[in-house]
């Protein structure tokens, strides 16, 4: 797969043949027989062998980000899609967050997911050339800030990670310059990194966009509640729900935090739990800051000119949504080390969304153990909005390609079987 400098081009991940739906009719992916040097070719023995890949039907549970994207590239290989989602799209976690695409930090990051990262964030910028998604993501500027040693050090590491990557940069930022910069910055922060490179959306805007482009290619979205997939041996046949079943030859599982259940129609462990994350929209006594600001937990992001997001909570709290009047004090208090005067704001807007993270913080990317054509593209933690596309994209391509060009190695299923 090529790709702007700075994509990872790495060998094919492949799953047997024989658990691909069909053949993807797509003439911008390379050669088919493209494979590892010295490794054999595999012959193509699929089990649709009556269905071509504008034929598949594809059903995709679950309408955040993940299965968004999933429902997308399925659409656009050609394939019958069927979006179920019992809520709107992107009604939870993934519209309830700032909507950074930060490919070089977070969990796993550098480490074992900071390939499928960087992928993922270069499909985002492949969609919006594409022109398909109609919100298209934005550069974004990001100050990190140090408020002691510790922290400096912090950054120093994260220049080492900017430096390597094509197409990002950082520099440092003191005194005058940082004045400058951020004149409305707590005296005491005399030191920051200004970071450059990451993209940003507005995350309910996006998730709908990128849902309404699947609708373009031909998607169907259906609102309702699943309550289980049929199967005859280790193939899914129809997914059920609330109305009726719907049939398929591949389906997509993109439940988010909400897997209990499809773990137990599957039979498969997906250790994954809720961890709430609470927002807050502000209006700025004089206007809004001139880009980002973060620093520990916390993070200032700049809206518009006179709006800022403020967020940075993490809490176990099961399946509860509610805004607390805790995680608005404590956003507050903590903004208001880095940006003096901030509990003055007023605050217009406060959201909920529970990200869904895993026992190991790595996402569950790959086919399903046990199944030949059920896809899991779940647990993208806080970085699901970056992760959308890949997770979606590696999904779908095993399904109906029967290998993918992203690796999600790490990511694999198999480690909690």
């Amino acid at each position: 797969m090529s790709g702007p400098p700075g994509t990872l081009r790495r060998a094919r991940c492949t799953v047997p043949i024989a658990w691909a739906v069909a053949p993807r009719l797509r003439s911008t992916l390379p050669p088919r027989d493209r494979r590892v040097p010295g490794q054999p070719r595999l012959e193509r023995a699929l089990v649709c062998r009556t269905v071509s890949a504008r034929q598949a039907q594809v059903a995709v549970i679950g309408g955040g980000i993940a299965g968004a994207f999933a429902a997308y590239f399925a659409a656009r290989a050609g394939a019958r899609v069927t979006l179920i989602e019992r809520d709107r799209v992107g009604a939870h976690a993934s519209s309830n967050n700032p909507g950074g695409l930060n490919p070089l930090y977070g969990a796993g990051i550098p480490g074992p997911l900071a390939s499928l990262a960087l992928e993922s964030f270069r499909l985002h910028e492949s969609c919006a050339r594409d022109g398909d998604i109609g919100v298209t993501p934005e550069p974004k500027r990001r100050l990190n800030l140090a408020l002691d040693d510790a922290d400096a050090a912090a950054l120093r590491r994260l220049e080492t990670v900017y430096d390597d990557a094509p197409g990002f940069s950082v520099s440092w930022l003191s005194g005058r310059e940082l004045r400058e910069c951020a004149p409305r910055l707590a005296p005491s922060i005399e030191l920051a990194l200004l970071a450059e490179g990451d993209l940003h959306v507005n995350a309910a805007r996006y998730t709908a966009a990128v849902a309404a482009a699947a609708e373009c290619h031909g998607a169907t979205i259906q609102h309702g509640l699943v309550t289980g997939i049929a199967r005859d041996g280790a193939r899914a046949e129809a997914v059920h729900t609330a109305s009726g079943p719907i049939a398929c030859d591949a389906v997509v599982v993109a439940t988010g935090a909400w897997s209990d259940e499809p773990a137990a129609w599957l039979g498969v462990r997906l250790p994954i739990a809720p961890v709430k994350g609470e927002l807050l929209l502000a209006e700025l006594p004089g206007g809004a800051v001139a880009l980002d600001l973060a620093w520990n937990m916390v993070a200032i992001y700049r809206v518009d000119a006179d709006r800022v997001l403020i967020g940075g909570t993490e809490t176990d709290s099961g399946f509860d949504e509610r805004c607390t009047a805790r995680a608005r004090l404590a956003l507050l208090d903590e903004a208001d080390r880095i940006l003096p005067g901030i509990n003055d704001a007023e605050v217009v807007g406060h959201f909920a969304g529970l990200r869904p993270v895993t026992a190991d913080g790595m996402p569950i990317v790959g086919l399903a153990p046990g199944w030949e054509n059920v896809g899991l593209a779940l647990g993208g933690g806080r970085k699901g909005m970056l992760l959308g596309p890949a997770m979606g994209k590696a999904a779908t391509d095993l399904l109906l390609d029967g290998s993918t060009d992203l690796c999600f190695d790490a990511c694999s299923p198999e480690r909690f079987a």
